[in-house]
């Protein structure tokens, strides 16, 4: 994010502005309260959230009122609010009259842009305004459309006009070769390599914890004999600080869910607490049908961690093959053809994209009835989030229940329910 970590907030600052040669007291105090960091000066820089992060660098980048602005990736793996912080940061500047250039690969970030370049590698693939995108867009014919499936017909209409453009280029991709088997490997694995998928293919109705179109809140599901998840008046204390409120929610067969909320929210500590990492305060908490983290649970259940969990120093193929002994399963055929086109380079050294793939398909290939995955798409470009979005649909078509975590707003219209959570309270 470009902050000092053993700074303080207002010593970067200061430190920045003396780079400059001046220091402006009422606009350093006017970024500070656009970016809600005015109440915490003096927190050092390593202290504080990675949104709170980001918008530092940020302010930071703004202090001194350049004419030229250059953000890369502001946003990503940053909450919603945070995100909505920093994008009204940098429209200020640029009504200031600064030229702003942002990175992103959040594509609704940049449907208010004067100007949009969707780059793919090294290419340049168009240039204009939102509309513009998407009226010139290339036309995917019926057979491709019908291949996207679901997640296709969920994405904004900005995200397929980037969409379609990759797919075109597709020749230069991490994907060629593979994509097209993509959607397969999880029932590849699962009739030829992996015992113990399950035989429901039904996706049942998920039972929601709103009204719809009434805006009030409902209470949440009973828990049912076939949730694979039932979590109920969970609390969670971290010395005086209570971190879970009395969160409930359930997630089914075939059913994926979203947790969202603003960082702090209670995301990853229900995750932690779900997976037997942590210790719920008071509540109860059944994984199915099991306490959170027996070993008759975990045999079926895949997590994808925020920060990928891969070896960093095993090559793709050999991160594929460790986790295979540990769940004496074997690497499905597509996938470690997959996995084998990267060579022996280190999995550090692949692409944040390919990675998250990786991990993902680490946490499957055993046929797990539940999978439960933390920001799995962050920093992902358009289509390797549909492609594993695609594969998500796969699995819950299978009957596999998915609890997935994600600040990508959306994302939230790809799951089949949304669990939004505030303050350590679901809301």
């Amino acid at each position: 994010s470009g902050t000092w970590p053993n700074l303080s907030v207002a010593e970067n600052l200061r430190f920045v502005a003396k780079i400059f040669g001046h220091y402006d007291d009422a606009r350093t105090q006017q970024l500070l309260k656009a970016a809600d960091l005015d109440r915490f000066t003096d927190r050092l820089a390593r202290n504080l959230s990675g949104g709170m992060r980001k918008k530092l660098g940020v302010i930071m980048a703004a202090l001194p009122e350049p004419q030229l602005l250059v953000l890369d990736e502001p946003t990503t793996g940053v909450d919603p609010d945070s995100r909505t912080a920093i994008l009204s940061l940098i429209k200020a500047e640029a009504a200031r009259g600064a030229t702003v250039v942002v990175a992103t690969t959040y594509i609704d970030e940049a449907e208010d842009s004067s100007q949009i370049i969707l780059t793919l590698g090294s290419r340049v693939m168009a240039t204009g305004t939102a509309k513009q995108l998407i009226a010139c867009a290339p036309q995917l014919d019926e057979q491709t459309v019908a291949s996207l499936g679901e997640p296709w017909q969920r994405s904004a209409p900005l995200e397929r006009a980037c969409i379609a453009w990759q797919l075109c280029a597709q020749s230069g991709s991490d994907w060629q070769g593979f994509s097209a088997e993509f959607g397969q490997s999880s029932q590849a694995g699962a009739s030829d390599s992996v015992p113990g998928q399950p035989a429901n293919s039904t996706q049942p109705q998920p039972t929601s914890s709103t009204q719809a179109g009434s805006g009030k809140s409902a209470t949440a599901p009973s828990p049912k004999a076939q949730d694979l998840i039932s979590v109920h008046e969970l609390r969670k204390h971290f010395g005086d600080f209570e971190a879970l409120k009395g969160v409930s929610f359930a997630v089914s067969p075939g059913e994926i869910v979203g947790l969202i909320g603003a960082n702090g929210a209670g995301k990853s500590t229900s995750m932690r607490i779900i997976l037997g990492l942590e210790a719920a305060s008071s509540g109860q908490v059944s994984v199915l049908g099991q306490r959170p983290g027996s070993l008759q649970a975990r045999k079926h259940l895949g997590y994808v961690p925020q920060f990928v969990g891969l070896a960093p120093s095993l090559s793709a193929s050999e991160n594929l093959i460790f986790n295979a002994r540990q769940y004496q399963c074997q690497v499905p055929a597509q996938v470690g053809r997959w996995a084998s086109s990267f060579g022996a380079d280190p999995v550090a050294n692949l692409p944040l994209s390919t990675r998250r793939m990786l991990a993902c398909m680490n946490a499957t290939m055993h046929a797990p009835q539940l999978l439960i995955m933390d920001e799995p798409t962050s920093g992902m470009d358009p289509l390797a989030r549909l492609r594993l979005w695609q594969y998500l649909r796969q699995l819950a078509s299978n009957g596999v229940g998915i609890l997935i975590s994600t600040h990508y707003s959306s994302e939230a219209a790809q799951c089949d329910r949304v669990v939004r959570m505030r303050a350590g309270q679901v809301i």
